[in-house]
């Protein structure tokens, strides 16, 4: 009977503090002005790096670059908690459009690899920018950034309902 009595008591404490964390989770946070211009431009650095195969490796490594000094840029003017937290969510972006461009650059490589011929790399591209896959991939990614980069505007974050970051 203590026993039940104990469960009881914990059902209405574990209700309570998974309401209390939704209701945060759900609250829009107050991103500072520096925070929300370095994340944009963090942003649209990221999206640079991505769905377009690279003159070169030079050039991706100059983006990439670029890239990783803006996250920086906007790491250090986070200025609140809040600024802290909507800049976890543009790391955890940041890692899933890593491991989209990733996958897409093994695709190509691997298709590269069962043409012949001239131009295999330019050719399997396109090949692999037909697949079904990356089609939906490369869509919900830039509906993703577009929301993103809204939400980060508007000073107000939570995040995008059409992101599927975590």
């Amino acid at each position: 009977r203590i026993t039940e009595r104990k469960t009881f008591m914990k059902k209405p404490f574990v209700v309570l503090l998974l309401l209390a964390a939704g209701l945060a989770f759900g609250q829009a946070l107050k991103l500072s002005k520096p925070f929300s211009k370095a994340a944009i431009v963090a942003l649209r650095a990221i999206n640079a790096t991505g769905w377009a195969l690279p003159s070169s490796v030079h050039e991706l490594e100059a983006r990439q670059i670029n890239a990783q000094d803006r996250m920086q840029d906007a790491k250090q003017a986070a200025e609140s908690q809040d600024d802290a937290d909507a800049f976890v969510y543009l790391q955890r972006y940041q890692f899933r459009h890593s491991q989209n461009f990733a996958d897409y650059t093994n695709a190509i490589t691997r298709t590269a690899h069962r043409l012949k011929g001239e131009n295999t790399l330019q050719r399997a591209a396109t090949i692999v920018d037909k697949e079904p896959k990356f089609k939906v991939r490369k869509k919900k990614e830039m509906a993703c950034s577009a929301a993103l980069e809204k939400e980060l505007q508007s000073r107000r974050f939570s995040p995008p309902a059409v992101c599927d970051v975590y």
